[in-house]
């Protein structure tokens, strides 16, 4: 399968294999086979951002299984508001977090996820693109990016790049800076990775859409559990990994096997 360079792979590669082994110890028992194991790992892989991060707080619950369920939506600005009411959300908070989620592609890869969250939350831009302040000059792939996400603005351009290298706020209405996002994560590390989202889920609003997200699949998770996850983004020893065989079980528990593996598939990129 070909591996995204956006993925969290880094993160899950010893979790994921972890995963596999514990799940092979039980081929033949609980009516799990082979193929199921291997497939229940790769759609682990590919699940998509806020899918991941769903999954991942099912796992660091600490409380008993039984109240993962909810009634699925569509990700409809009728369903969105039902589930902010829902919340009881203030209205800057309901704003952005609805922002976030319905922009379509917050439920994408890392990186497509990453850029939706700077453009409207631009606060935390200044965090995410840390590594690239105080450098004299830009490199060359990064201008070309920026140049392509602000082609209806070409003015924009140096005035950004100068934004990024001074202390990382871009202090200026911007489109959505996927290309640029996406060439800053074209080789990340595991740490870098790890950075980031741990920055992209202490923010309120970030958490919020993660949270409607994962209702809209059917699935409860709260703030606390998704800081239980955020603490498992350890920049400095990352390993999200051995939060799946927990939010397996979990799921399989609370919805049954074939609706588990359903819901797991709808939510891979």
């Amino acid at each position: 399968m070909f591996r995204r360079i956006f993925s969290f792979d880094d993160l899950l590669s010893n979790g994921i294999e972890h995963f596999r082994t514990s799940l092979r110890s039980r081929v033949g028992r609980e009516g799990l086979s082979r193929s199921e194991v291997s497939d229940v790992s790769e759609i682990m892989r590919d699940l998509n951002f806020p899918g991941l991060m769903t999954v991942l707080a099912v796992g660091a619950s600490q409380t008993p299984t039984s109240n993962t369920k909810q009634p699925r939506f569509d990700l409809t600005e009728a369903g969105i508001n039902k589930a902010v009411d829902q919340l009881g959300l203030s209205p800057q908070e309901a704003q952005e977090a609805m922002r976030i989620v319905s922009s379509g592609q917050f439920v994408g890869d890392f990186v497509d996820a990453t850029a939706v969250i700077l453009h409207f939350v631009p606060n935390l831009s200044s965090s995410v693109f840390q590594q690239l302040r105080s450098f004299p000059r830009l490199s060359n792939r990064l201008m070309a990016a920026l140049r392509r996400d602000l082609q209806g603005s070409p003015e924009l351009v140096e005035l950004v790049a100068g934004d990024i290298r001074d202390n990382g706020k871009i202090d200026r209405p911007v489109p959505i800076m996927t290309n640029t996002v996406r060439v800053i994560f074209r080789e990340p590390t595991a740490n870098q990775i790890a950075q980031t989202a741990n920055v992209l889920l202490g923010n309120d609003s970030v958490r919020l859409a993660i949270i409607i997200y994962a209702r809209s699949q059917g699935i409860s998770i709260s703030q606390e559990e998704l800081t239980l996850v955020r603490e498992a983004l350890d920049p400095n020893d990352p390993d999200l990994g051995l939060l799946l065989p927990p939010a397996y079980d979990r799921l399989v528990s609370d919805f049954g096997k074939p609706q588990a593996m359903q819901l797991l598939e709808g939510m891979v990129i």
